[in-house]
């Protein structure tokens, strides 16, 4: 959550749940060591914070995309009227 929030540069409002969400992944791989075993040659291409720096700007950007919408679409609305 701290490396998000640094990427964000913002605190970020968030709660826990045992619940899972529709669509998260019901399993991961965090130990690669077996993979790069019989891959030698395979390496990441990106650490976690460059990842989270991505996934970070494109929901900033999302963001931007939908308030442009939202503004459209009301700005339609009021001249319809």
């Amino acid at each position: 959550i701290s490396i998000v929030e640094e990427a964000a540069g913002k605190k970020l409002s968030y709660s826990l749940s045992d619940q899972a969400r529709e669509g998260d992944h019901i399993w991961y791989v965090s130990d690669v060591r077996k993979f790069q075993n019989d891959y030698p040659e395979w390496r990441y291409e990106h650490n976690l914070q460059e990842t989270i720096g991505e996934m970070v700007a494109a929901t900033e950007e999302k963001m931007r995309e939908e308030s442009k919408q939202s503004v459209i679409i009301a700005a339609l609305s009021a001249a319809a009227k």
